[in-house]
């Protein structure tokens, strides 16, 4: 999902009052248009919806925030002239209020209250819509859907909860299931105001049992927003704090505690708004009652608490505690899991609320089934109308339901300024980390990563904060980081940072190019790899090795034989950087060397490698094997047999060496040995074949001796007479060679005898008549 569709589209909605656009003059002339620039109206909240909500920016630094105007003219088609201030006065004093509890779960104000004759405005941090403006579009989507199905009949005639019971899994399910049948109802709003019949005439009543509104009555500015589970789960956490904080910090009680007081911000997440009617509670007991005013039709609705909200005894008795705000907190939860509607809907009619009030407890009875069980009690609890049954802010908060730690990650990053380096560091790398895999996407863009990005000016966690930054990256689609990610990432390719920080970035570098631009590579990601060979520090250029064998493929061959290589090599010859990093780094980069940078600067390096470490000699053997696939490496037999095998042998002994490092070791001599028999033993056979060829035969057999015919040799004056030789001499010749013939004959024997099993007796030659060989 792009930036541009992830947040929510805002509605048509307001009565003539909010819908009207706002009168140029009287905008301008407030004095908070010399500090703001101001937009459209983007929601609407406080009493009757008379706060109109408008984008802006401050002018002296961009700082987004939202501006809340009010115009006195608003309230004069609805109340006399002389009741416009008395709104305007409690508006006034409700901001001051904001003004003065700062709290992470409260509305914080950016610029105070500025007036004018026509108009109130203050500023405050940027807000998405009020609660109402997200309920009122549910609302709207659940009546027209009751429409289609029921022909009109959606409503039940007492009270307000609908027909058509769905599950409670999520919000933002019903939207994706019923948003084709919508976009035929409603058209996405296009500007700040609508003015025509035909736009009035979809705007849904927010009290929609009585089918016509009131002339009095104002219209919700509806806001499409889809919540999660876990956006409810922890929005319903953070008004229970918010009164905690109220109620026994402050010592007073809220008394309007409803959708149109609660805001969700730009981050998601909800804040307590709305102070007008801030009461101070009893100073010995917070829970004991004080006399507070019932709601009445004789002043403006607008200087009152919601009547539908309200808790039964200041309604009927005119008293009220702490336990009067859980009563309209449990009544808001009711409403968000009753799709938009509350169960009480007086229309602000007193008669009303009291004949609704009679059937609450079976209204609520209803609804469970659409209540997540683990709130099913504190619902019941928060109801009763005795408010003595009720829950604390306190106790409600410790329940099941809001025991999850994705919540708790949430909650913690809403207080991460509160927090020192230490802390927040163990809650990046650690906490964090560990549970973005349960947190919905859409609260990573909008909820996590404006904290993030923030936390990388601080260089204390600069290094910590980019974990859970990386990890969104890594598990991000490409649309959402180009859009959504990459434009506040940017920033810190070029901005200083830590040592440790460089490393992070460095060690996870092939996460980012997996999801950069060719153009944006080479421009900005793969320089900060190039400037980190450069860096003194032994940690940066050991985590640059690191990345080079993550991103090898990112690098082009100049790069890697004219920077990486030449780095590799001054590495290794300084000794400080872990062989282990260097040798992964080099296989990676080898097949993309030239045959003569391996055999004059590689080879070199391997050799001289100090391999007692059985990591070193498992990464150098891998080179080898590496080395050993094709001829191109340029691994000569000559090279195995001098050089490689005699480094590698003795480390076939070395006692750290697994059993696993062991057999890959042998494998590759066995390997080198193979090849050296095949290569060098082929030569010698060929060398053979070719001395025993028959020409070299003939020309051997023709310059023998035996062969050459020459001349008699004679001496001159040389007389030789043959000699007669006597009978003896003959004999003993005849003898000797009978004698040698019976020796041969003897041996042929005794091996023939040896070969088929035979016991030969050693042979005598003195002793003729022996027999030679006898059976066992």
């Amino acid at each position: 999902m792009g930036a541009r569709t992830m947040f929510a589209k805002f509605k048509s909605g307001g009565s003539a009052a909010s819908a009207q656009p706002v009168a140029p003059n009287a905008l301008e002339s407030n004095p908070i248009c010399n500090h703001f620039k101001v937009g459209k109206q983007v929601a609407t909240a406080g009493p009757e919806n008379v706060w109109r909500i408008l984008e802006g920016c401050r002018k002296s630094d961009g700082k987004e925030v939202s501006i809340f105007l009010f115009e006195k003219r608003s309230v004069e088609k609805i109340h006399k002239p002389k009741r416009k201030e008395a709104v305007a006065e409690v508006l006034r004093a409700g901001v001051k209020h904001l003004e003065r509890f700062r709290h992470p779960k409260i509305l914080q104000v950016v610029h105070p209250v500025e007036e004018c004759p026509e108009t109130l405005a203050f500023a405050s941090e940027p807000v998405l819509a009020s609660l109402a403006n997200v309920l009122a579009a549910e609302e709207q989507k659940q009546a027209a859907l009751a429409g289609q199905q029921q022909q009109h009949q959606g409503a039940t005639s007492n009270g307000g909860l609908l027909n058509n019971h769905h599950g409670h899994q999520s919000h933002g399910h019903h939207h994706q299931q019923h948003q084709q049948q919508q976009q035929q109802h409603h058209q996405p709003h296009q500007q700040h105001h609508q003015t025509s019949s035909q736009q009035q005439q979809q705007q849904y009543h927010h009290h929609h049992h009585h089918h016509q509104q009131q002339p009095s009555s104002r219209p919700v500015f509806a806001k499409e927003y889809d919540m999660l589970d876990i956006e409810i789960k922890y929005g319903l956490l953070q008004c229970t704090e918010a009164l905690s904080f109220l109620h026994y910090s402050c010592q007073f009680m809220h008394r309007n505690v409803c959708p149109v007081s609660i805001m969700i911000t730009k981050k998601g997440t909800w804040k307590l708004f709305g102070f007008e009617f801030l009461e101070k509670v009893n100073e010995i007991d917070a829970m004991d009652p004080i006399p507070l005013p019932q709601w009445t039709n004789r002043i403006p609705k607008m200087t009152q608490p919601n009547l539908d909200y309200i808790a039964p005894e200041v309604q009927q008795k005119k008293v009220g505690s702490i336990l009067s705000d859980m009563y309209s907190l449990g009544m808001v939860i009711c409403t968000v899991f009753n799709h938009g509607r509350p169960l009480i809907q007086a229309n602000h009619n007193v008669s009303d609320y009291q004949k609704q009030l009679e059937t609450l407890d079976e209204q609520v009875r209803q609804l469970l089934p659409r209540v997540p069980v683990p709130l099913h009690e504190a619902v019941s609890r928060l109801l009763h109308k005795e408010p003595r049954h009720r829950p604390t802010a306190q106790l409600l908060s410790l329940i099941k339901y809001f025991s999850d730690p994705s919540v708790h990650a949430l909650q913690f990053l809403d207080v991460i300024n509160m927090k020192d380096p230490a802390q927040k560091g163990h809650f990046y790398k650690n906490t964090l980390k560990e549970v973005l895999p349960y947190i919905p996407r859409k609260l990573w863009y909008q909820h996590i990563w404006p904290y993030l990005q923030h936390e990388t000016l601080s260089q204390e966690v600069f290094a910590a904060v980019l974990q859970p930054m990386l990890y969104i990256i890594q598990n991000s689609s490409l649309e959402n980081y180009q859009t959504i990610l990459l434009p506040k990432f940017r920033s810190i390719f070029t901005m200083p940072r830590s040592t440790q920080g460089t490393v992070v970035l460095l060690e996870n570098l092939h996460v980012i190019l997996e999801k950069t631009t060719l153009e944006d590579i080479h421009r900005e990601v793969l320089p900060i790899l190039y400037n980190s060979f450069e860096s003194t520090s032994i940690q940066i250029q050991s985590a640059a090795f690191v990345a080079v064998a993550n991103v090898t493929d990112y690098l082009d061959d100049q790069a890697i034989r004219r920077t990486v290589l030449p780095k590799l090599k001054l590495a290794f010859q300084h000794g400080t950087t872990d062989q282990r990093v260097l040798m992964h780094a080099l296989s990676c980069i080898l097949d993309r060397l030239e045959k003569e940078q391996i055999t004059e600067e590689v080879l070199p390096i391997l050799w001289e490698a100090k391999l007692q470490e059985p990591e070193i000699i498992v990464r150098v053997v891998g080179i080898y094997r590496l080395m050993l696939s094709d001829k191109k490496y340029g691994l000569t037999v000559n090279v195995m047999a001098t050089r490689v095998m005699p480094s590698l042998l003795p480390q076939t002994v070395n006692r750290g060496l697994t059993l696993e490092h062991f057999t890959s070791l042998i494998e590759v001599l066995q390997e080198m040995l193979n090849f050296i028999e095949r290569n060098h033993g082929n030569k010698l056979k060929l060398d053979n074949v070719s001395l025993l060829s028959p020409e070299k035969r003939t020309l051997r057999h023709q310059y023998s001796t035996d062969n050459m015919h020459v001349p008699a040799f004679n001496i001159p004056n040389l007389r030789i007479e043959q000699r007669k030789t006597s009978s003896a001499e003959d004999m003993a010749r005849k003898n000797s060679i009978g004698s040698m013939s019976m020796t041969a004959s003897a041996e042929n024997m005794t091996r023939k005898s040896s070969m088929t099993g035979k016991n030969c007796d050693s042979f005598n030659p003195s002793d003729s008549s022996k027999e030679i060989c006898k059976d066992e």
